[in-house]
């Protein structure tokens, strides 16, 4: 049998092909806001799951260990023994310098290759290295060192911390790779070079020379089956490192013992070979000073003999030439005796005897005088040994006397000082026992008023306690009654789901609710029969009886949802006044807990302090013991120097008066030696004159004759003696200069030696200097070395993990609220068609009432259409946009990390949501507009609806100007304001789809104006100097001096800068908050520039309280004149006033002057960076500074401000590809609601428009009356649209904004002017459209009548 075909259906489909404009203007917009909405929701979760493929495939730790010490195999073996680790590996890494000739050096980190599959790099091109002499590289490291594989690279580390942590400096490169532990552009930092690593690559094990560990890598257990970006696996690695805390303590101790213990081993060595070679250069020098010693006393010697000759050689001259006188002059008597020699002859014998007699008594007195003159010589040699000795006596017995006057007076004045210091210490002491007393009574106080408090908390927590457990109670029942109504509709929720459904959308729409009630009646199975299954029954009552009585009747399904709001109000209530108690009980148990820490902490610094007494008490009276002990001390040595003075001055006085006798000795021996000479020369002369009486006298002729031959005998001997005196006297002189030659030599020589020997002692002195400077460095290292410290750290320490995670977080903000905003707009137009639609064919529903045909049978026609419509254009949206939009930004944010290719996993709650929201949006409109309009009877529908009431608009009152508008201008001002819900819907859709343009550029505006204002106009500074922990004063003074030499440096000035936790009664921010001590306000207003972030006036650091950034005090709730908590590293907790509210876009701040910071906290600020100002910031001139700078201790590292900035921005690229899409999809959306708009507009009025045409109206004509409506309605929606564009985009920023920045919350200018030029675009093409559709009005459809 021929089955009959449905006509509703067959109708449908006609109503589809006769509307075709219509169904797929509802079509497109369901496409369009299925493809935004299920696209950007998608997007997010695409790239995590992108990433979470990626880290698996490369085998990415899940937790980083470091340690201050490095790690030994023994750490290793023990983190790997920790019950969830998987695997644990010992790694390695350094950084090297590759020289480049085509360009600057390169500084790049070497990584050490895993042997289990953890970070393993991924091959781009060529393979892995497999010997100790080949790396693989990152392609752009190939690209900056202009190198190719094959090549062989240098590694230069000398002078730096990696020297010698390599077998090998050459390596051929065979390969290229990508690596998950660098995920983005940004490589890091190092403290070689440049401080810019460049690149990374990647070497295996064997070609590192290193006994201990840089780091160690692990992988958790079930860590690759959980998405690395979601909560699980957040809670498994926060289980994990809570695990691995302790072992790393334990570790880090056993640690520091064992590097104490090696390096104090080898500094006893090093010490032991000191002392040899110490021992050994002081035997060398000894023997080198005898031997110059020995050399100097031969050279004295030689000296000594040669003065000897030069005085005996003037001595015997100086007789021969008086010999040579005293010839001549007997000569002459000679000559003058032979001539009277005859006539004296006889009275010469007499005289003869007579002389005989007196020339034997001058011999003998002569011989007396000799001896006596020799023993006073004697004598006088002796006296000036005795006097040479007593006067070195004296000398050295004053020098000590000296020594000890100056002890004793430098012990005098140490004396009063101890005194002094201990009159003050005991003054302290009987202040601080005073304090003490009363200390000891506040505290007692305290403890009492804690005790008190306690009790009062305790009362209040066993009543909160009981109230909670009844909400508990009452909560748990109402949200399985209500997670019963949401099962059975299908449709699981969330109670507060269900209760806002209740509230929104069903209690406000009686209809809707009528609907709803019947689906849960038809899914309410039916009763068994209580009597022939009591047992079915029971259950069936159980779990549907309270359901079936709530959806009875209307009314009860009404008093039922009525109580279910009501009672979720009532449990909310309860709820807010249960926190409102627990918000109060966690205030007072926080006021009572920091009580009991002030309190304890007051206990603890009192006994401390009484400690410090007695300390102080015993230090006090030993010091007094001490001072007594010095006292007398001082005086024995007083008495001792009196008597040494009395004894010295003796002495000197005695000194003294030899000195004279020897001078008075050795002037009358010189007078006995001339008297002995004198009486010499005359016994000689006697003796001759003896002599030559005897001759005379014995033979007196021959005598005579003879004397005349011994006179001529004399005569030739005195003219021999003549010539051979200066002969022998040259000879004599001659050998004295050989030996004053000789003598200069040798002193040459031994000058020469005491240089070589003094040259040798400092040589050696300056090599045992510095082996000593070296051992008390070693020694001062060790003291210093801190404790061990392992830091066990997550994946989120990795920035390129982090950033790759706030990107995703960005889309996945905006996914949150913009698509929404969308869907809103095009749900909007949908609901306006739709509703129209039902509207212009009321008649032929009228007819098929009349017919007979039931609601349910019409309303199909219109639900199914808008459920076709919506649908089929959801599951196109849903193709497209679950696909190319994730495409799009993927492949916009891969330039800048390395993850892969993009992974499309499927989400069937977002497809079935937004598909779901579509379907809802358009059928359930059709369904609620056409039982609306099928509640009136056939005959009321049959005819059409009446016309709008004609009304005087608001211009008809203006006379003047009303007068002056043609019959054209009037009409369509009537039109515009007579039928305001169209023009309301118009310029409403009209408006959204502006302000979605609107807030499309603005985000881009928000992102990027930030950075110009934060970089440009707040931080002006253009690096950053972090210096070393514990750097010092000199250290610091010493960068300063470097950074003034360096021409290219402009300015800079030191900061204390630290991360802390800022706290207010609202809220608590933990991360990216920094405490900023200034040591300068000055200078610190040039680098940042404070500035109200409302009015922008200047704001100045202040003494009284901190300035703090707008963002901050936006978290924390707060505002100037209120109070903020601190908390620093060591949970210090500091309450500081807000003063100032400062602009700031990025990260958190507090700033104080360096008067507030020594207030608040007590201490100086302790300075870790330093802000510069180049002449001129360019990359250039930052690498010049930081290669001068970095190698100077306590320089951590050198970063470039506008570095970060472009990093960022390069982070942002890919929000500027979202932000292309959201304002294509934006700007495809208001062409499609412009065009569906005046295609509705026109369905309307076409009875209307063929009138005008059968009234004479040209095509001109007709379109001017339509465009001029348009061109009106589009002015009004881009007027409205500028206004909700600006709310929308400031709304919109501050929702997607993440908590560590704060984005540019307006909109430029130029934003709005391409918005309103892209509607009026719009809107210009629309009417183009249109124009062929006006020209196609029928004109006898004006003559035709619907009744």
């Amino acid at each position: 049998m021929k089955r009959t075909p449905n006509r509703m259906n067959t109708d449908a489909l006609r109503e589809i092909k006769n509307t075709m404009s219509r169904f797929l203007s509802l079509f497109l917009l369901s496409a369009l806001a299925v493809a935004f909405l299920s696209g950007l929701r998608t997007t997010a979760p695409d790239m995590k799951y992108t990433a979470d493929d990626y880290f698996d495939r490369t085998g990415l730790m899940d937790a980083r260990v470091l340690s201050t010490l490095g790690l030994t195999e023994e750490d290793i073996e023990a983190l790997a023994a920790v019950p969830g680790v998987e695997a644990a590996e010992g790694a390695w890494y350094i950084d090297a310098t590759i020289h480049s000739d085509n360009a600057n050096d390169l500084i790049v980190r070497f990584h050490s290759i895993s042997e289990k599959g953890i970070n393993i790099p991924e091959l781009v091109e060529g393979r892995l290295p497999e010997n100790g002499r080949e790396c693989v590289v990152e392609p752009a490291l190939l690209e900056e060192a202009e190198i190719s594989i094959g090549d062989t690279i240098h590694l230069d580390t000398a002078g730096t911390d990696y020297e010698d942590s390599l077998f090998s400096e050459d390596y051929t490169v065979v390969g290229t790779v990508t690596t998950s532990l660098y995920m983005s552009r940004d490589r890091g930092t190092s403290t070689i070079g440049t401080g810019r690593l460049t690149a990374v690559a990647f070497l295996p094990r064997g070609a590192f020379d290193m006994d201990i560990y840089t780091e160690a890598y692990l992988l958790a257990e079930g860590g690759r089956e959980l998405l690395c970006y979601g909560k699980d696996y957040e809670d498994l690695m926060d289980g994990l490192l809570d695990e691995l805390e302790p072992l790393g303590d334990q570790r880090a101790a056993q640690r520091y013992d064992q590097v104490i213990e090696e390096v104090t081993d080898k500094l006893n060595d090093a010490q032991t070979e000191f002392d040899e070679a110490e021992a050994e250069a002081d035997e060398k020098l000894t023997e080198a000073e005898g031997e110059l010693a020995d050399a100097r006393k031969k050279l004295d010697d030689g000296w000594a003999e040669y003065e000897d000759g030069k005085d005996t050689l003037a001595r015997e001259t100086a007789k021969a030439k008086q010999d040579i006188a005293d010839g001549e002059k007997e000569l002459s008597d000679a000559l003058v005796e032979l001539q009277d020699g005859e006539k004296e002859f006889e009275e010469g014998l007499s005289d003869y005897q007579q002389g005989k007699a007196d020339y034997d008594q001058g011999v003998l007195d002569y011989q007396d005088g000799l001896q006596k003159y020799n023993d006073g010589l004697r004598e006088l040699q002796d006296g000036e040994a005795e006097y040479e000795e007593n006067r070195q006596k004296l000398e050295d017995g004053q020098a000590e006397y000296d020594k000890g006057l100056q002890e004793y007076n430098d012990g005098l004045k140490e004396y009063e000082d101890g005194k002094k210091k201990l009159e003050d210490a005991k003054e302290q002491l009987d202040d601080a026992a005073a304090e003490l007393r009363a200390g000891r009574r506040q505290l007692n106080q305290g403890r009492a008023q804690y005790r008190e408090g306690l009790a009062q908390y305790e009362e209040g927590e066993a009543l909160y306690d009981q109230n909670l457990a009844q909400y508990k109670v009452g909560k748990a029942e109402f949200d399985a009654q209500v997670s019963q109504i949401g099962a059975i509709m299908g449709n699981p929720m969330s109670p507060e789901e269900m209760v806002g459904m209740v509230n929104d959308t069903l209690l406000p729409n009686p209809a809707l609710m009528d609907i709803v009630r019947g689906m849960l009646q038809k899914k309410i199975p039916e009763a068994p029969d209580q009597g022939a299954d009591p047992e079915g029954y029971a259950q069936w009552e159980a779990q549907y009886g309270q359901l079936a009585g709530m959806t009875a009747t209307p009314e009860a399904f009404a008093g039922a949802l009525t109580m279910i709001s009501a009672t979720a109000a009532q449990l909310e209530e309860a709820k807010n006044q249960l926190d409102e108690g627990k918000a109060t009980l966690d205030a007072s148990k926080a006021k009572l807990d920091a009580a009991a820490a002030q309190l304890d902490a007051a206990a603890a610094q009192l006994a401390d302090g009484e400690q410090q007494y007695d300390r102080g008490l015993r230090e006090y009276e030993d010091g007094m013991a001490e001072l007594e002990e010095a006292e007398r001390e001082l005086a024995d040595a007083k008495i001792k120097l009196e008597d040494a003075e009395a004894e010295l001055t003796d002495g000197w006085a005695q000194l003294a008066d030899g000195r004279k006798e020897l001078d008075d000795g050795w002037a009358e021996l010189k007078d006995a030696e001339a008297e002995l000479l004198d009486a010499e020369q005359q016994l000689k002369d006697a003796a001759q004159e003896l002599a030559d009486g005897e001759t005379e006298l014995i033979d007196a002729r021959k005598k005579l004759d003879d004397g005349w031959v011994e006179y001529q005998d004399g005569l030739d001997e005195l003219e021999d003696a003549k010539k051979k005196l200066p002969q022998e006297t040259a000879k004599a002189q001659k050998e004295l200069d050989d030996a004053l030659a000789e003598l200069q030599d040798g002193e040459a020589e031994y000058a020469d030696g005491v240089r070589e020997y003094e040259d040798a002692k400092a040589e050696a002195e300056e090599r045992l200097s510095d082996a000593r400077r070296e051992l008390n460095d070693a020694r001062r290292e060790i003291s210093e070395i801190e404790d061990c410290k392992w830091y066990i750290l997550g994946r989120n320490t990795n920035m390129g993990y982090v950033s790759y995670e706030q990107d995703a977080q960005r889309m996945g903000n905006l996914a949150q609220v913009f698509p929404l905003i969308f869907f809103l707009v095009a749900a909007l137009v949908c609901l306006t068609t739709i509703t129209r639609m039902v509207e212009e064919q009321r008649v032929q529903i009228g007819g098929l009432k009349a017919l007979g045909y039931g609601r349910i049978a019409i309303a199909k026609k219109y639900v199914g259409y808008g459920f076709l419509a919506s649908f089929v254009g959801g599951l196109v949206g849903l193709a497209v946009g679950c696909t190319l939009f994730p495409l799009i930004i993927f492949n916009a944010w891969k330039v800048m990390y390395t993850v892969g290719e993009l992974q499309i996993t499927p989400f069937p709650g977002i497809y079935v949501m937004t598909v779901g929201a579509a379907v809802f949006c358009v059928a359930g409109t059709a369904l609620a507009s056409s039982f609306a309009a099928l509640t009136a009877v056939p005959a009321t529908l049959m005819r059409p609806k009446a016309p709008q009431v004609g009304k005087r608009v608001l211009l008809e009152r203006v006379d003047f100007i009303w007068k002056r508008l043609s019959f054209s201008w009037k009409v369509t001002v009537r039109n515009l304001f007579r039928y305001k819900k169209r023009f309301w819907m118009a310029v409403i859709g009209i408006g959204g789809c502006t302000a979605l343009l609107i807030t499309g550029f603005g985000l881009r505006d928000s992102i990027h104006g930030f950075f110009d204002r934060q970089y440009d106009e707040i931080t002006t500074y253009h690096g950053t100097v972090s210096l070393s922990d514990k750097v010092t004063e000199d250290e610091i003074l010493e960068i300063g001096r470097e950074l003034d030499r360096q021409e290219l440096v402009e300015s800079w000035t030191t900061i204390a800068d630290a991360m802390v936790t800022a706290e207010s009664e609202r809220r608590v921010i933990s991360e990216n908050v920094y405490l900023c001590g200034a040591t300068d306000e000055e200078k610190f207003g040039e680098f940042i520039h404070l500035r109200d972030w409302k009015t922008g006036e200047p704001l100045s650091l202040s003494d009284e309280g901190a300035v703090i950034t707008g963002k901050l005090s936006e978290l924390l709730g707060v505002t100037v004149g209120e109070e903020i908590t601190v908390v620093d590293k060591d949970d210090v907790r500091t309450r500081i006033p807000v003063v100032g509210i400062t602009e700031n876009y990025i990260f958190h701040y507090i700033y104080l002057s360096h008067n507030g910071y020594l207030s608040f906290f007590g201490e100086e600020p302790e300075v870790n960076s330093i802000m510069t100002r180049y002449v001129e910031d360019t990359v250039e001139n930052s690498d010049r500074v930081a290669s001068a700078i970095l190698p100077l201790t306590g320089v951590s590292s050198v970063s470039r401000t506008d570095s970060l900035r472009q990093s960022v921005l390069r982070g942002l690229e890919g929000v500027d590809y979202a932000v292309i899409v959201v304002v294509v999809a934006a700007a495809a959306l208001a062409f499609v609601v412009l065009y569906n708009l005046t295609n509705i507009n026109i369905t309307e009025r076409l009875r209307e428009l063929a009138t005008l045409k059968v009234l004479g109206f040209n095509d001109h004509e007709m379109s001017q009356y339509v465009y001029r409506e348009n061109i009106f309605l589009t002015i009004f929606g881009i007027l409205l649209g500028l206004v909700m564009g600006k709310l929308l985009h400031r709304w919109l920023v501050m929702t997607v904004e993440i908590e560590m920045a704060m984005f540019y919350r307006q909109a430029e200018p130029l934003s709005y002017i391409l918005a309103a030029i892209l509607t009026v675009a719009f809107s210009l093409l629309v009417n183009v459209a249109a124009k062929k559709r006006l020209r196609k009005i029928d004109m006898v459809e004006s003559l035709k009548t619907v009744e």
